[in-house]
């Protein structure tokens, strides 16, 4: 039996030979130092259905291989591959076989000698440390002596496709090779990783969603390529699984990222919302592809990348021509620098399949035609960011000139009521005045329809303000404990006057039990609630006007407040409660002859509704009346630290006071003392800041001055700074200074108490405000 082994060793390698000399393809000769040379004309081949050994592969019958390259696309089988080598030099020559494609699993070259079969075994999924050349690429090192020649058998098996650029050269002509393709490929992932950290600091800087996905893009094809040549499988050496699988994953992974940054660069989802749902499902079935990419075995999937690089590249080269015909300025450098790109993987996809042997134009041409893609994007980028950049000019000239206008229109409408509450302060006093003296019915009658009407213009004014302050955003609201029962009692006591008054039925309800106190602003509930049951009222002829209200608990503590406000009325149509909550709208000029008003109140009551956080619904019918539902939330709280107990005024209770109106308009000065009259209060006066001060030295028994703010010689704002300067350096009394001025707006307050005044009262005054306002200071004063 060993004699039969030694015999078969020294046999084998001339049953090698003679059997390869039965079908051999032509003999390459390589002289001195030989320059790089492909090796498919050389090559013939045969992919049996079965694994075989080397003797039984000897025995095949090799077909010459088509084309200038081995591609054979996705071919599972184990390939048998022969061709021959002869050495013409006049000495023993150092050779290098490359197959320059680094996703081969198995490759194995097998070499007979006349001292038996030499072998060697390279495979992307082998480790690293097994190579014979510790380089990215196959590299087999051959040697043959002078005159000799080489019979090579090899035998390849992968899952990927199977394209063998194999070629033969000298020593010295791989070493210059190597050192030219390694110079390229670091030129290659200089500019890559150059354009990845570019980009990646131009997203951290603007936080444009586009560059996000470029980013991962570039990064993913960076990774695909490092894979695909080779370069990254030294960095995971022991992997195998994850040397078959990478590629395809990056590749999907660039795949998906690219589309993504197509539908933002190109504002599919505002422009063409079909197409930017069409991409999302593409990006959906890119996502379930890798997914199979890394369960399923690859020979069960990885020809499934192919295809879905040619479906990107008619769809998204596409998309771009779209955009670019429809006038889209950077879809021209898109459609340029992904269609070049595209245009390079399909070259591939087509090599993959075996279709087109261009394996070098696809494999090099791809590196050129990303650098050029991606700098071409980049260019696009930054054209965008120029656009942008003018967009945000745009913006922010237009927020400029939107505040410059509510700047001025706030000025003017805080100068407007000044000058409108100065004669209306005289108006409405007068009529107090005119009212409580003897008058006949008619006199009197003549003097209450004076007085509607003046506070109509006043509400008027203060609606208009209100609107104001709300579109300025100047407005803010209190949160301060309120008693919501009892102020909800108030308003429908209100009304139910209001109502009987026209003969409608007025009902109110609550469902659940409601807090003692809740956190809120009360002057600005009551004034949503007055306007939804006055307008209730107001346009109801017959029938009935109910208030419903319920409270819920919510689950994190706070409470659900609803008030729903019903009536009977004249109703509206679905058009006009399209346009109710506008300002200055109702439902048409009929309605606004008949029933007056401004159109104000609910555009109004809906932005206070919406900033105490609620919302506010209409449901109506024309003809059947409305029902008007408003949610808020509401939190529990406490009850207030009890208030010292108040007394009622009386003609007595101030006869000791000592109060200077400090007023410039006689009229106004005449009212003011009028009114304090009433009080039993015998005012002094000044006409201004200057006079003021005197007489305040004059009279020192002076305890509350009522202070105008804008008067000649000496305003209201320098006379109250030069009066608390004065105090602090006699070390005298704190006299209460009062504004009593027609500037209403919440920067005017502010002003006033900033200038050292006490407290703030708007014109036109009311008498039962001027006695709360009196009332509240003396007692203080007192304590």
């Amino acid at each position: 039996m060993n004699g039969q082994r030694a015999l078969l060793f020294f046999l084998l390698p001339l049953l090698l030979l003679l059997g390869g000399s039965l079908h051999a393809a032509a003999v390459l000769p390589l002289g001195e130092s030989p320059a790089k040379t492909e090796l498919a004309p050389y090559i013939h081949y045969n992919c049996p259905d079965r694994l075989l050994t080397l003797e039984q592969a000897m025995q095949l019958d090799y077909q010459p291989v088509p084309g200038d390259h081995v591609a054979f696309g996705y071919q599972h089988r184990h390939c048998w591959f022969h061709f021959r080598i002869n050495n013409t030099a006049p000495h023993t020559q150092e050779l290098m076989l490359t197959l320059d494609f680094a996703m081969l699993d198995h490759t194995r070259l097998y070499q007979p000698g006349p001292l038996g079969v030499s072998e060697q075994s390279i495979g992307d999924v082998d480790p690293w440390a097994l190579r014979p050349l510790r380089i990215r690429l196959f590299s087999y090192p051959l040697l043959l002596a002078a005159g000799e020649t080489g019979d090579y058998y090899l035998q390849v098996h992968t899952t990927s496709s199977m394209n063998l650029p194999l070629a033969v050269m000298g020593r010295s002509a791989f070493i210059e090779e190597q050192f030219g393709k390694e110079t390229a490929l670091g030129i290659f992932y200089g500019i890559g990783v150059g354009l990845v950290l570019y980009n990646l600091l131009l997203w951290m800087a603007i936080r444009e969603r586009a560059y996000a996905w470029y980013v991962l893009h570039l990064a993913s094809a960076l990774l695909f390529f490092a894979c695909l040549n080779g370069s990254a499988y030294h960095w995971w050496p022991e992997h195998s699984d994850w040397n078959n699988r990478s590629p395809y994953v990056f590749a999907y992974s660039a795949m998906f990222f690219g589309t993504l940054f197509t539908r933002e660069f190109l504002s599919l989802k505002k422009l063409w919302p079909r197409t930017h749902r069409a991409l999302g499902i593409f990006c959906g079935l890119v996502v379930m592809a890798t997914i199979a990419q890394m369960l399923l075995p690859p020979e069960k999937i990885n020809g499934a990348l192919a295809a879905f690089g040619i479906a990107s590249l008619f769809m998204l080269s596409g998309t771009g021509i779209a955009c670019w015909r429809a006038g889209q300025r950077e879809a021209r450098i898109f459609v340029l620098a992904w269609g070049l790109f595209l245009f390079m993987l399909l070259l591939v996809s087509l090599n993959t399949y075996g279709i087109m042997s261009t394996l070098i134009l696809s494999l090099y041409g791809m590196q050129i035609g990303l650098i050029a893609q991606q700098v071409l994007l980049s260019l696009a980028l930054a054209m965008r960011i120029n656009q942008l950049k003018a967009e945000k000019q745009i913006q922010e000239n237009a927020s400029r000139i939107a505040h410059a206008e509510n700047v001025a229109k706030g000025d003017f409408l805080a100068k407007m009521s000044h000058e409108i509450r100065t004669p209306m302060n005289a108006v409405i006093g007068i009529g107090q005045l005119l009212h409580d003296t003897p008058l006949d019915k008619g006199q009197k009658h003549y003097v209450e329809m004076l007085q509607h009407a003046g506070q109509s213009l006043l509400n008027l004014i203060n609606d208009v303000l209100d609107y104001s302050k709300i579109n300025a955003g100047r407005l803010e609201l209190e949160h301060n404990p309120l008693q919501l029962e009892a102020l909800l009692s108030e308003c429908v006591a209100l009304f139910t006057a209001s109502a009987e008054q026209k003969g409608l039925g007025f009902s109110y309800g609550v469902e659940g039990r409601l807090p003692a106190w809740v956190l809120g602003d009360a002057m600005r509930l009551r004034q949503v609630l007055n306007n939804l049951l006055a307008n209730a009222v107001k346009f109801t002829e017959s029938g009935k006007v109910s208030l419903q209200v319920q409270i819920a608990a919510d689950h994190d503590g706070r409470l659900q407040l609803t008030l729903t406000i019903s009536d009977s009325g004249i109703g509206m149509s679905p058009a006009v409660q399209q346009q109710l909550f506008q300002p200055f709208q109702q439902a048409d000029a009929s309605t606004s002859r008949k029933y007056g008003g401004s159109g104000l109140g609910l555009a109004i009551s809906r932005q206070l509704v919406e900033l105490m956080g609620g919302r506010i619904a209409v449901a109506s019918e024309a003809g059947r009346g409305s029902t008007f539902c408003i949610r808020l939330p509401l939190r529990p709280c406490d009850a207030p630290d009890a208030a010292p107990a108040e007394t009622l005024l009386d003609e007595t209770s101030y006869s000791h006071v000592q109060v200077l109106v400090v007023e410039d308009q006689p009229v106004n000065r005449m009212v003011i003392t009028g009114l304090l009259q009433k009080l039993g209060i015998r005012p002094l006066h000044a006409e201004n800041g200057q006079t003021a001060l005197e007489m305040l030295e004059q009279y020192p028994g002076i305890s509350i001055v009522l202070m105008d703010c804008e008067m000649p010689v000496m305003d209201g704002y320098e006379a109250t700074r030069q009066l608390r300067w004065l105090e602090a350096e006699k070390q005298l009394p704190r006299t209460t200074v009062i504004a009593l001025t027609a500037h209403a707006m919440a920067e005017h307050r502010e002003r006033c108490f900033h200038a050292g005044m006490d407290d703030h009262l708007a014109k036109p005054v009311m008498l039962k405000e001027l006695a709360a306002m009196l009332q509240r200071w003396n007692h203080s004063a007192k304590s």
